[in-house]
C-alpha cells in the first residue's frame, strides 16, 4: 500500500525518500517513521538531518558503484563566486613559494579560467603544477553529471547556458556564474548512486531521486528539458581536469 505524506511534510521531500529506489527499504522505512513521530515541519527537519548524519557516520547505506567506460569524461559545475574565493584562499595560505603573491592568485586563477592574464603560460603552467596540480579540487565529495553518449567532453552537444537548469542546480536564476570541471572517469574515486541520504534537508526541493536531474520548472522554453545522469565521487586532483576550466553562465 502506497504510504501517505503527514501533513506537515513537504510532498517533495516525502516523494524524494519514499520513492528511492538505490535506498534499501529498510532505511526508507526507518527515516519516514522518524518524520512520522515529528509534529511540525521544524521538528521534521531537524530529526531528518539528525537521522541522516548519524546514519552516514555509521555506514550504514551501502554504495551502489557504477563502472564508467573506458575514457569517458564527466562534468562538474560549481558555483564561481564561491569557488573562487574558495581557491584563491586555498593559494593565498600556501607556504610552498612562501605565500603566493596577490597579484599571482588573480592572475593564475583567469589563467585556469581561459580569461585574459598578463601571467605567461609557462609561468602560469609552473605555479599550477607547484600550488595545485597535486591538490584535490575540493575537500569532499561532489556531484558529477554524466552525458548520455558517454563521450570525452561533458561540456559539448547543447546550449551551455541551459546545463545549470537541466542540472536543476539550487538557487539557479539568469546570469548565476559557474565554473566547469572536465573529469576523467578513470580518475574519480568510488563513483556511486545518489540516494535520499546524501541529501540534505534544505535541498530536496531541487533534487529527484533514481539516478537522473530533472530540469527546473523555470527552465528557459529554449531549453531541453531532459535530465542527466548524476553520480558522487571523492575529488579528482587539478593534474586530471582538462585546463582551461569551462566557464557556464546560466541563460
Amino acid at each position: 500500500m502506497p504510504r501517505a505524506c503527514p501533513e506537515h511534510l513537504p510532498e517533495r521531500c516525502f516523494k524524494n525518500i519514499d520513492e528511492d529506489e538505490f535506498a534499501a527499504q529498510e532505511f526508507r522505512d526507518a527515516v519516514i517513521a522518524e518524520l512520522r513521530a515529528t509534529t511540525n515541519l521544524l521538528q521534521a527537519a531537524a530529526a531528518y538531518d539528525h537521522w541522516r548524519s548519524t546514519a552516514k557516520a555509521l555506514g550504514a547505506f551501502s554504495a551502489i558503484i557504477v563502472v564508467l567506460e573506458p575514457h569517458e569524461r564527466l562534468g562538474r559545475l560549481r558555483y564561481r563566486d564561491s569557488y573562487q574565493s574558495t581557491l584563491a584562499d586555498l593559494l593565498r595560505n600556501d607556504t610552498t613559494l612562501g605565500g603566493a603573491d596577490e597579484s599571482d592568485i588573480s592572475e593564475l586563477l583567469a589563467w585556469l579560467l581561459g580569461e585574459t592574464a598578463d601571467i605567461e603560460d609557462e609561468t602560469a603552467q609552473v605555479l599550477f603544477d607547484l600550488l595545485l596540480a597535486d591538490r584535490p579540487i575540493e575537500p569532499s565529495e561532489g556531484w558529477y553529471f554524466r552525458t548520455d553518449d558517454h563521450g570525452q567532453n561533458p561540456f559539448s552537444g547543447y546550449d551551455l547556458s541551459c546545463l545549470p537548469w537541466r542540472l536543476g542546480l539550487p538557487f539557479v536564476v539568469t546570469g548565476s556564474k559557474y565554473v566547469g570541471f572536465s573529469v576523467s572517469g578513470s580518475d574519480l574515486e568510488g563513483p556511486r548512486r545518489v540516494t535520499f541520504a546524501d541529501v540534505a534537508w534544505d535541498y530536496h526541493p531541487y533534487w529527484r531521486p533514481n539516478g537522473r536531474t530533472e530540469a527546473r520548472s523555470e527552465t528557459p522554453a529554449a531549453c531541453e528539458k531532459t535530465g542527466l545522469e548524476e553520480l558522487l565521487a571523492k575529488p579528482p586532483k587539478f593534474s586530471s581536469i582538462r585546463l582551461p576550466l569551462v566557464r557556464v553562465a546560466a541563460g
